[in-house]
């Protein structure tokens, strides 16, 4: 997973070695000291990227300047007003809106740099556990961002590109905003039908393993990066996205162990609503007792 490097917070922030990271000095300090390959700063609670930044070093002028893969400049109160811009977020979410990691900057793997530009394109690995209770895989996509933008969510322009799950590598792409499949990055003459992900048999087996973690969690998405040193997981969510999962997908995903999962949570959710009440000998279905 990448190191995190502190938390910024108004009251409460820190680095992780206890020094203060809570007001706009406080950042211009750390900032002087950070990692000269770069940083993320992103909301603890967020979706769809928002707010996230990807900072690749410090200016060239400045040690008290980052610079984003765009090549933007932030200084310590301009980020101080980026955490208090609320992110966006789940509508049922209460969020502390200024709490923001700054976690280390996982650089993409040489080839897909190659393929795609500098974003960290991440697969979204999707784990199911089954009834047997023994987590599996129930699809993979690669999302490619080829503009310069430190986020790889669909929402902001990358093609969802189905991964084969034998073999790792990349089948047709799709948006969320076109309706056809394509072959091809955006903007570019560049194909990726075909394209070997680096480190497949890894990155499976890491999934697994987070999905092992959290067998209480029937179904998570597993956002991983490839580095040149390997598969690093970004994070996991709970809200993965069917979407995302099946916009590019050759099937439909209701199928299998998926579909034999529903039905039987489905028909025992239906059981307690509607078991019968003690002593009674009707056949037809009573609401249970009880809220």
């Amino acid at each position: 997973m990448p190191s995190l490097l502190g938390v910024y917070d108004p009251e409460v922030g820190e680095t992780v070695d206890a020094r203060p990271l809570r007001t706009a000095d406080d950042l211009r300090s750390w900032l002087r000291t950070a990692p000269a390959d770069g940083f993320v700063f992103k909301p603890v609670w967020g979706i769809g990227g928002s707010q996230v930044l990807v900072f690749t070093g410090s200016a060239p002028d400045s040690s008290e300047t980052a610079v984003t893969l765009a090549g933007d400049r932030f200084d310590a109160e301009r980020l101080v007003e980026v955490s208090r811009t609320p992110p966006r977020v789940e509508s049922s979410a209460a969020v502390r809106s200024q709490t923001y990691l700054l976690e280390q900057r996982i650089v993409p793997h040489p080839r897909l740099v190659e393929l795609a530009g500098p974003t960290l394109s991440c697969v979204r690995v999707v784990t199911l556990i089954g009834l047997d209770g023994v987590p599996a895989i129930l699809g993979a996509v690669y999302k490619i961002q080829p503009e310069p933008l430190g986020i790889d969510h669909l929402s902001h322009g990358a093609i969802g590109s189905w991964v084969d799950l034998e073999r790792g590598t990349l089948g047709a792409g799709r948006s969320r905003h076109h309706f056809g499949y394509t072959a091809v990055i955006p903007g570019t003459d560049r194909g990726f039908i075909g394209f070997q992900l680096p480190h497949w048999a890894e990155v499976k087996k890491i999934a697994v393993q987070a999905a092992t973690v959290m067998p209480w969690a029937r179904a998570i998405g597993w956002d991983i990066g490839i580095s040149e040193r390997g598969p690093v997981l970004i994070e996991g969510n709970a809200e993965w996205s069917t979407a995302l999962l099946q916009i590019p997908a050759p099937r439909g995903l209701m199928t299998g162990e998926l579909k034999r999962l529903y039905d039987t949570l489905a028909a025992a959710r239906t059981t307690r609503r509607w078991g019968r009440r003690p002593g009674r000998t009707s056949s037809v279905a009573k609401p249970a007792a009880g809220p």
